[in-house]
């Protein structure tokens, strides 16, 4: 969608629904982006935050708006103004295409943000209710070679990879998910850029997430559940001839079968996400993450939730050394997914971060006299 599209609708949006805000509601930390660019415009905003000041300490989110990715997470909360404008005016018709799916469990823990130094060296993450170990898995490089390690599955393509599988698997209930004859076929279907990066990280991921093997452990009050899986019971893959024609043929999975454990977990505990907001935080595999976590909780917290610096590192930045390296990193990126989570209803605190009740990140459907209704 246009961004010049989001900067007008998020214009109109202002007339219509928001009066002036004075210049200290830009330093509220209740002053949502949306709240900000539906009362300034998009245009006026990326004025705004490009002169302003920050000041170390405060939560404002002008702060994080000024900062280097702040043009695009300004943007993006005009897009949704867009869209938000098109699903209302579709009755929810659009709906069901924006939803993409994932596996609960990993609104818990996620995957490491980069590649870990030692292929054999599985991925942990422990906090105060779960607990996330995958083990890497083996490929054989040269004929009847010994097979190696090829490291956990990492970053933001692992991430996409995955929920595109889970998303195909949930939509036509069956475990069978189809990737691609080629990886550039691969990154048409999940909508992505093709270029020779995404091309080497996408094949990359998707060979390690083949492999892998995940353990999930989740406690809550008096019960807890383990889990153990591999992701892929079965994979098909054909050789192909890279781009450049260096380095001989790759394989390339074209089709895989999720295990029925994995699937069956799924399919019984699934987080609903819209496919476009994914798409604009590819770049991010923590601002992912944060999204996943937070489709998951909001739309199911009956009361407001007060979360502190200590849990939230402990869930998504494991692999930051330090709190003052993971609380810039963290704010920037929950920004990020704000702007593409419109109904979201949270905020930056001192102590971390505010979550309240909040609707679903796509309107969910439901029939009223036999009729299929957004809401």
């Amino acid at each position: 969608m246009d961004t010049a599209c989001g900067i007008v609708a998020a214009s109109q949006m202002s007339e219509l629904s928001w009066g002036p805000m004075k210049q200290d509601d830009l330093f509220d930390s209740r002053s949502s982006v949306h709240k900000l660019v539906e009362t300034y415009t998009a245009e006026e905003l990326l004025k705004k935050s490009g002169n302003h000041v920050r000041e170390p300490g405060r939560n404002a989110p002008i702060d994080v708006l000024a900062g280097r990715r702040g043009a695009k997470t300004i943007r993006s909360a005009a897009k949704r103004a867009v869209l938000a404008m098109e699903l209302d005016l579709a009755n929810g018709k659009l709906t069901d295409a924006l939803h993409a799916y994932g596996y609960a469990a990993w609104a818990h823990a996620g995957l490491p943000r980069r590649d870990l130094k030692e292929p054999s060296r599985p991925w942990v993450v422990t906090t105060d209710y779960a607990r996330l170990e995958v083990q890497p898995g083996t490929r054989r490089e040269d004929g009847d070679g010994p097979s190696e390690y090829i490291g956990v599955p990492y970053g933001s393509y692992a991430r996409l990879a995955m929920l595109h599988w889970q998303s195909v698997a949930y939509k036509t209930g069956s475990r069978e998910v189809f990737i691609g004859r080629s990886i550039s076929d691969a990154l048409k279907q999940m909508n992505l850029p093709h270029n020779s990066d995404a091309n080497s990280q996408l094949r990359e991921q998707i060979d390690r997430l083949s492999v892998c093997t995940i353990r999930f452990s989740v406690e809550g009050g008096s019960k807890g559940l383990l889990l153990n899986h591999t992701l892929v019971e079965e994979a098909e893959y054909a050789y192909q001839r890279s781009i450049s024609g260096k380095g001989g043929d790759r394989r390339f999975i074209q089709r895989l079968i999720l295990t029925k454990a994995y699937y069956d977990q799924l399919m019984k505990f699934p987080v609903t996400m819209d496919e476009t907001a994914i798409l604009e935080l590819m770049d991010s595999p923590t601002a992912l993450d944060i999204y996943t976590w937070l489709c998951w909780r909001l739309p199911y917290i009956k009361d407001e939730a007060r979360i502190g610096w200590t849990s939230l590192k402990a869930q998504l930045g494991p692999n930051i050394k330090s709190m003052s390296d993971f609380k810039p990193v963290f704010r920037v990126c929950f920004m990020a997914a704000h702007a593409v989570y419109r109904g979201a209803d949270m905020e930056l605190a001192d102590f971390g971060v505010i979550l309240r009740p909040s609707p679903p990140p796509v309107p969910q459907r439901r029939l009223v006299n036999g009729v299929s209704l957004a809401r």
